[in-house]
């Protein structure tokens, strides 16, 4: 912690690095979280399939909110659910596994930040277990960062379309021709992913990513920041 000493010496500044200004046995300032930032409000986009097969993992995709702004930095996360579930449900690997038909209530928290300020409402999903073979309702959506800055990219995926169906991408027509001028779509040929790019131009705005799967239209609305937004 460093102190300041403003009267010693009028017109001079002492700077002093002082001991035992943080707790380290509560504070861990190599995590995201540390305990300075106990007072912080959170909340949780997830983004996890409704219906699953016997035998299938899967790992949701989580957004975090930080006192309503995206929460860039890195965190990992627990699932919750009761005892009784665990006949239905696993864990394996940071993901879920599908053990038996049947419905659960899964609440996710951070791991390494249980005293986190989380909004209850937004930190929890159902998932429906059916058996191998059954006719599952997928619903695909596009996956990715919900802005991005002015001279940086972002990369998308779809999520939850039917295995072995065929998708494009495609950057939906603005308002104002010219800020189509301002957007770079490429397309990862391996793995199908969408790399999208914004020029820089000063000027914050909104776009729509498409994703064409078996007739069916997905969009994503996108927001475009400046630098020192």
């Amino acid at each position: 912690m460093i102190e300041a000493d403003f009267s010693s010496v009028p017109g001079t500044i002492y700077m002093s690095l002082t001991e035992n200004k943080v707790n380290f046995i509560y504070d861990d300032l190599d995590e995201p979280l540390a305990d300075t930032d106990k007072e912080a409000q959170y909340s949780f986009i997830i983004k996890a399939p409704t219906e699953i097969a016997v035998g299938m993992t899967f790992t949701p995709d989580i957004i975090v909110m930080k006192n309503n702004v995206v929460f860039e930095r890195d965190a990992s996360y627990e699932f919750n659910y009761d005892i009784a579930d665990t006949w239905y449900l696993d864990t394996t690997d940071g993901g879920l596994i599908a053990k038996h038909p049947g419905t659960v209530k899964v609440t996710v928290n951070f791991k390494n930040y249980p005293t986190a300020i989380i909004n209850s409402e937004t930190n929890s999903f159902t998932c429906t277990i059916v058996e191998q073979g059954a006719n599952i309702a997928r619903t695909p959506v596009i996956v990715g960062n919900d802005y991005i800055r002015e001279g940086w990219y972002a990369i998308y995926t779809l999520k939850d379309y039917e295995l072995g169906a065929s998708y494009t991408w495609n950057i939906a027509p603005n308002t104002d021709p010219e800020d189509d001028k301002y957007l770079v779509l490429e397309v990862n040929k391996e793995d199908n992913s969408a790399k999208v790019t914004v020029k820089k131009r000063n000027k914050s705005s909104t776009f729509i990513l498409q994703a064409s799967v078996n007739g069916q239209i997905i969009e994503k609305e996108i927001e475009i920041r400046s630098l020192w937004t």
